[in-house]
């Protein structure tokens, strides 16, 4: 590098009239902004805009030094836009031979570093982009990693946005990402919080948050909207202008609203495709079952199958996030097996799977102590778990009678125990679970509980961080998660 621009700076092209400064400005040239900094923002730029003033990837990343990584760079982009200014304007007087301003050749990284400026304004951080879009960083942050905010990741592992992309978000807000947590807020009337939390909405696939404040519940409407927001007494001022803040959101436009007043309809009446209005009842458990009862008749099922198993409402879109996964049928991988392996140790159980739950398969992502890559999903135990969208046991499955019939509790197999805990996509779709078998009746240990709940946690953690990994190498993004059997 260093042979290279004393061979430019001793061309006749680039040659001053007044050759008393060449000695000293490769010393002048290497001390010029020797500050990390600069070299971390040219470290971030895509390769199109590095190509633009004459650098390529491989001129940052062999630097070894911040010395050497300061010269290269301002070395590299001097060599690399010295030329082009030449052949593009050699007609002007700054340009000719006997110019003062080439003869002060070091200053020319001044207009270097301001055109370097200019084009680093056009590339966002994660927080600058959620700044400009108006929304919380984690969301920022979930659309990235789907790929639906378009990025890209530095050699130093951060991820950058074009400005241009998020403006356009800003422009048409209508076509922003929308990415539906498997969760439902509640808005809970006075001293009827803790009722909902007991009531939850079985059999939904939706995690329940609930708050009697509109500031928490503000709060739990971030990252992402919820698939169902539920709001009681909705005729009180406050409560009302946040439903008409919602509703007219375009970040909200995919979530089904349910309002119930004190003189509400007898039964749950559409406002709109996405609203819903009922007569507040007397206690949260009757209000839970007339949401779950509204919504199974929105439940849509084109196949006309009426499969025998149970299956949570929001199905479609749940089967949508196992796709997004592409676990199913992925090759081993020695990170899922040591959790299971661990799952088996810590319960004392012969028989550890990490289970995934397609249209009609149970898929063993993991497993130990059992042959066979999968069951139909009408044997499959987790089927449970999945309806109960948490932790779920079974002391002894002859006894419980969804079970009748299963193949699994007779011979060859001879299953008696059961305990799995839900593995979750980082929306909260339930996509299988972590669970242990036993061919005695038994029960679970607090702390074995405890402890199944924490490895499910740690493979769904597993699963962000593979779906982060493969968001770099997807050619197109994943399209927005829907409520799938929840529709107008």
């Amino acid at each position: 590098m260093i042979d290279s621009l004393r061979h430019l700076l001793n061309r006749p092209t680039y040659r001053p009239s007044d050759n008393t400064w060449r000695g000293d400005v490769l010393d002048r040239f290497i001390r010029w902004r020797q500050r990390r900094k600069s070299a971390e923002q040219l470290r971030s730029m895509p390769d199109y805009l590095l190509k633009d003033i004459g650098l390529c990837r491989g001129d940052i990343v062999k630097a070894k030094s911040a010395r050497h990584e300061a010269f290269t760079l301002n070395a590299t982009i001097m060599l690399g836009i010295l030329p082009t200014l030449f052949i593009e304007h050699r007609a002007h007087p700054w340009f000719s031979e006997d110019s003062s301003l080439l003869a002060n050749f070091p200053i020319f990284p001044t207009f270097v570093s301001i055109a370097v400026g200019r084009m680093m304004k056009d590339i966002l951080t994660t927080a600058n982009a959620a700044e400009l879009l108006g929304v919380s960083i984690r969301t920022a942050q979930l659309w990235v990693e789907s790929g639906q905010l378009p990025s890209w990741k530095t050699p130093g592992g951060h991820r950058r946005i074009p400005r241009q992309a998020v403006l356009d978000l800003i422009e048409d807000p209508a076509q922003a990402p929308v990415d539906l947590r498997a969760n439902a807020v509640v808005l809970a009337g006075k001293g009827r919080g803790s009722d909902w939390v007991e009531a939850g909405l079985p059999g939904s696939g939706l995690l329940i948050e609930v708050a009697e404040e509109l500031n928490l519940v503000r709060s739990l409407l971030e990252p992402a909207p919820p698939t169902l927001l539920i709001v009681e007494n909705a005729e009180e001022v406050e409560r009302k202008k946040f439903v008409t803040t919602i509703s007219s959101d375009p970040r909200y436009r995919q979530t089904l609203v349910f309002t119930m007043t004190e003189k509400g309809a007898g039964s749950p009446a559409a406002r709109s495709d996405m609203r819903i209005q009922m007569r507040m009842l007397p206690s949260a458990s009757a209000a839970s079952a007339a949401v779950i009862d509204s919504l199974k008749t929105r439940l849509l099922d084109d196949s006309g199958d009426s499969p025998g198993f149970a299956r949570p409402l929001n199905e479609k879109a749940r089967l949508e996030a196992v796709r997004r996964t592409a676990l199913v049928g992925s090759d081993a991988d020695s990170r899922f097996d040591r959790l299971v392996r661990l799952a088996a140790f810590v319960t004392r159980a012969p028989i550890a799977m990490f289970t995934l739950i397609t249209k009609d398969q149970q898929w063993f992502k993991s497993r130990v102590g059992f042959d066979g890559e999968g069951t139909s999903r009408d044997w499959a135990f987790c089927n449970e778990t999945l309806i109960a969208n948490e932790i779920t046991v079974i002391e002894d499955m002859r006894e419980d009678r969804r079970l009748e019939g299963n193949p699994t509790l007779k011979e060859p197999y001879g299953f008696r125990f059961y305990a799995g805990a839900p593995v979750r996509d980082p929306w909260g779709f339930a996509l299988g679970s972590v669970c242990v078998i036993d061919t005695e009746p038994r029960s679970l240990k607090r702390e074995e509980r405890d402890a199944l709940i924490t490895i499910a946690e740690a493979v769904s953690n597993l699963i962000r961080l593979t779906a982060i990994e493969g968001a770099d190498d997807a050619s197109k993004p994943p399209h927005a998660l829907e409520f799938g059997p929840l529709g107008a």
